[in-house]
């Protein structure tokens, strides 16, 4: 099985935190698995956690990805999306990386809250060639 999903109440700073993530694994099952067991730990240590929840989110995605790296140089070709929410009091955050998306269900329809993160998408495959990367079709 390649995919894991984390469901954790937390208190911070006297309020109730709700994190909520599915990630599915490709290539292996053990980047999704590492990203279950580190990025809200991550999340919740974050300085600005509170105070700046968007910036905390981008940060702790970017350092679980960077620390899961040098952790295991060797897991280059596997990797794993992730589709996450956060409620803070009455603030929602959602945030994803890779084809996993996220919807809430308003009077019985669903609706998109979160965007596919994909190379073959123009900007997506910009930002890659800007960073030095290139996007090859590899069958998957």
């Amino acid at each position: 099985m390649e995919d894991f999903y984390e469901t954790r109440i937390e208190s911070v700073d006297g309020q109730l935190i709700g994190l909520f993530g599915v990630f599915d694994g490709h290539g292996g099952a053990k980047v999704a698995e590492y990203v279950k067991h580190n990025l809200f730990s991550h999340l919740l240590r974050h300085p600005k956690f509170m105070s700046d929840t968007k910036v905390a989110i981008d940060d702790s995605y970017k350092s679980t990805d960077s620390e899961f790296l040098e952790s295991d140089s060797t897991q280059n070709q596997c990797g794993s999306t992730a589709s996450t929410a956060v409620l803070v009091g009455n603030r929602l955050f959602v945030a994803n990386v890779g084809d996993s998306r996220a919807i809430i269900c308003r009077a019985g329809n669903a609706v998109p809250v979160s965007k596919d993160h994909k190379p073959d998408q123009t900007d997506e495959r910009q930002r890659i060639e800007e960073a030095g990367g290139f996007v090859m079709w590899a069958g998957t």
